[in-house]
């Protein structure tokens, strides 16, 4: 159920959303996650956690941020649309920890989504991830597994394949 709510929902509807966002003036794609991502790399062995392994709630919470931050960072989403009118790509992740709950005002928390949605010196980016409102490449933000290109096409394939279709523009 994780997988399809925290990953699969996003990358399904993301996808039938596409010809619309793609025949849009300025086109974004903003989606919102956590740093839980940065607790492992992504199970492909046993994706669905059918195999018999133990259950750990937070384990599998980390399994189900990292496949949102590799659809729109790793493969840089731009990479599956052929389209010269796609002229911004842009990937918010917000910023709060597992285990230290940064705790914020809805006006402080706004801050980030609204720099995603609005900000025009984004418009030429693709694939970024904002902790805050700021760009980040840190890896101690962005783990060296989340952005393995080979595994965020393989995980692309998976989630076309759970969902039963291709995406292709």
């Amino acid at each position: 159920m994780q997988l399809a709510v925290n990953h699969l929902s996003h990358f399904l509807l993301t996808n039938l959303l596409m010809p619309k966002i793609l025949a849009a003036e300025h086109p974004r794609v903003v989606n919102l996650s956590s740093y839980g991502h940065r607790m492992s790399a992504f199970r492909f062995d046993d994706p669905l956690w059918s195999g018999g392994a133990t259950y750990d709630r937070l384990y599998a919470y980390a399994q189900r941020k990292l496949p949102t931050y590799s659809f729109h960072v790793a493969t840089k989403l731009a990479r599956h649309i052929d389209s010269e009118g796609w002229k911004t790509r842009l990937k918010y992740f917000s910023k709060h920890s597992i285990t230290r709950p940064e705790r914020k005002f809805p006006e402080q928390g706004a801050g980030a989504p609204l720099r995603a949605l609005l900000d025009p010196s984004l418009v030429t980016e693709a694939g970024v991830y904002l902790t805050d409102t700021e760009l980040t490449t840190n890896a101690e933000v962005i783990k060296p597994y989340a952005t393995v290109p080979e595994d965020a096409e393989r995980l692309w394939r998976f989630s076309e394949e759970v969902v039963g279709q291709s995406f292709t523009y």
